[in-house]
């Protein structure tokens, strides 16, 4: 029998795979974020305005043969809002007519209103200290020397007196004003004027720009 040898030759190939090194960039990347506010353009929206001006009661009292001081015990508030956006400034003033009585045409003479030294806040939290507008306090409290703020005339011709001002890049946004326990609004009658309900018309006037 003849015999037939068959080889099978196997071939081993072997695959060497070579590593690749890949350049790593540790520098880092600066890019931009931006921002557009621009001024609200909406009609209906003030820009600057006194949102609140609360209305003043003093109660009543017995007339007696001295001058007589009333309080506010409401705890009124003024809210004045700016949202111009490039903050010139604004001032508020305040004038008060004659306190007269429908009902017989009488008038109360030489009345004087105190305003004290406000207190203004503001929701925001941006820059607060440097943006808050300035309360004017040069006279005394009828009650207390050592309490400051600022006294008007009642009269048929009232002229506006400066209670709160902002100069150029301060008062922007929205400001509450108001009077704590120890510091009320007074309302000062001289001896002499008759019983009566009076009733004066009191005006806030805000002006856009600081007024001295």
């Amino acid at each position: 029998m003849k015999k037939i040898w068959f080889c099978c030759t196997l071939l081993l190939s072997t695959l060497i795979i070579g590593e690749t090194v890949l350049a790593v960039d540790m520098e880092p990347k600066t890019q931009k974020a931006t921002v557009n506010l621009i001024e609200n353009t909406d009609p209906s929206v003030s820009l600057l305005e006194i949102t609140k001006a609360s209305d003043l009661n003093f109660g009543s009292k017995a007339i007696g043969i001295t001058d007589m001081t009333l309080t506010e015990e409401q705890s009124p508030n003024l809210v004045i809002t700016d949202i111009r956006g490039d903050a010139p400034g604004w001032s508020l003033s305040v004038s008060l007519g004659e306190f007269k009585d429908s009902s017989n045409s009488r008038v109360l003479k030489g009345v004087q209103l105190f305003y004290p030294a406000i207190t203004l806040t503001t929701s925001a939290t941006v820059d607060v200290a440097e943006r808050t507008p300035e309360t004017l306090s040069t006279d005394e409290s009828f009650e207390d020397s050592f309490v400051k703020g600022l006294r008007i005339n009642s009269s048929d011709t009232p002229s506006n007196k400066v209670l709160i001002k902002s100069v150029s890049g301060k008062g922007n946004g929205q400001w509450t004003g108001t009077y704590d326990a120890t510091h009320k609004l007074e309302l000062n009658i001289p001896a002499g004027n008759l019983a009566g309900n009076y009733e004066s018309s009191l005006t806030y006037t805000l002006t856009d720009g600081p007024t001295i």
